[in-house]
């Protein structure tokens, strides 16, 4: 199912929740769709910020936004090969 939902995008951008589980849950999630996408990128609101929601609510430009994304690091996966 991943693979067909992502086949068609060349870039991904996850917005993760400004805590623990949000950070993890954005990972996790980014590890899965690096398989299938070459471009895959994780930001999460700077702090004090709950989430992307309350980001745009205090004002988040989208022109900053695309400057942050565009300063982030693609995910890396590693792939293992076992004889």
């Amino acid at each position: 199912m991943t693979a067909k939902a992502v086949k068609d995008y060349k870039e991904i951008v996850i917005v993760g929740d400004n805590d623990t589980a949000g950070k993890e849950g954005a990972e996790k999630l980014a590890s899965c769709l690096a398989v299938h996408c070459p471009n895959v990128k994780v930001i999460c609101p700077p702090e004090g910020i709950k989430d992307l929601r309350q980001w745009l609510i205090k004002g988040l430009a989208i022109a900053y936004l695309k400057q942050i994304i565009d300063k982030t690091d693609i995910v890396r996966i590693q792939i293992r090969v076992w004889d």
